[in-house]
């Protein structure tokens, strides 16, 4: 019986996402393009090499490069439409709602998992911002499989899973500069479990200790240190 809710658990999962990706692709080339998608439309124009959409990216105040990259190669193969501008953002706005399924899933059961998810797939910020040729999609995407990779090395599931932890973090900051404020929170997160930890814990959870912080510092260090050739990238090319 458990193998058959779990089957049936995923066919609902599988319906959720095909109704998340059809109301992300619906009308997607349908508005013209606003000012800050031209200008990341001209950032990472198809005519442009890597190297020269990476000088493009520096021009734009507060910019990293991952959403720039993505959307040069997605219309170095489709050609720049409104629809293929746009098209990987409505792809990162629907795995989103499967990254943020598995959170749940981990964080509380599988019916609010699946709850959550649908909530999360008709939000109408969300899906405004999935039909959008900016990096919003990608960066929400990024932050939820950060947590979702922080919940896992809490559950203790091997250095593969450190590996990971520290691999999105890395991609996340080269999404947006705001994902530090994500890493920090986890920090935080990790450092008040610590403080509790004689007191609570959660049942999938390790009780968090001063070696866990340890090496979620190391990690997460090492991430910030993927990310700095951006940062000197960045001001060599400024200036």
């Amino acid at each position: 019986q458990a193998t058959i809710a779990r089957q049936l658990e995923q066919r609902y999962l599988w319906i959720l996402l095909a109704f998340a990706a059809a109301i992300r692709l619906y009308d997607l080339g349908g508005k013209q393009l606003w000012v800050d998608e031209i200008m990341q439309a001209t950032a990472s124009s198809p005519r442009l090499s890597l190297a020269g959409v990476l000088r493009a990216v520096t021009g734009h105040v507060g910019a990293t490069p991952l959403d720039y990259v993505v959307q040069h190669y997605v219309t170095g193969l489709l050609g720049q439409t409104e629809f293929a501008l746009r098209l990987h953002a409505a792809a990162f706005g629907t795995v989103t709602i499967a990254a943020l399924y598995y959170l749940f899933r981990m964080l509380l059961d599988s019916r609010r998992a699946l709850l959550s998810a649908a909530l999360y797939a008709v939000y109408p910020l969300h899906h405004h911002y999935s039909q959008e040729g900016r990096p919003y999609a990608l960066f929400v995407f990024l932050t939820v499989l950060s947590y979702l990779t922080f919940c896992k090395v809490l559950a203790g599931r091997g250095s593969g899973s450190w590996i990971l932890y520290g691999a999105t973090n890395a991609l996340l900051l080269y999404s947006q500069y705001f994902g530090m404020f994500v890493l920090a929170s986890q920090v935080v997160i990790s450092l008040a479990m610590l403080w509790h930890r004689a007191r609570h814990s959660l049942p999938w959870c390790r009780k968090v200790d001063f070696r866990f912080l340890a090496i979620q510092a190391a990690t997460l260090g090492a991430a910030v240190v993927l990310f700095l050739p951006w940062i000197f990238y960045g001001i060599r090319t400024v200036q």
